[in-house]
């Protein structure tokens, strides 16, 4: 599953054409974009964070965990 958390260096235009959910969460993104590295493991602090912003995107598909 993608999950886009807003950056606009990623291509918010790419993910709306591919049907990428984009959640804005501009403090979070911040904070992942200043401290982690592509492919990197997200920092345990940030755990919660993209938890909540990943089963936001599972209700908006209708999956649920």
């Amino acid at each position: 599953m993608s999950i886009l958390i807003y950056i606009p260096c990623f291509g918010l235009e790419i993910a709306k054409e591919n049907n990428v959910p984009i959640i804005e969460n501009p403090p979070v993104a911040r904070a992942l974009f200043n401290e982690v590295e592509i492919s990197q493991d997200i920092p345990s602090e940030y755990y919660k964070a993209v938890a909540d912003i990943i089963r936001l995107v599972m209700k908006l598909k209708g999956n649920r965990f």
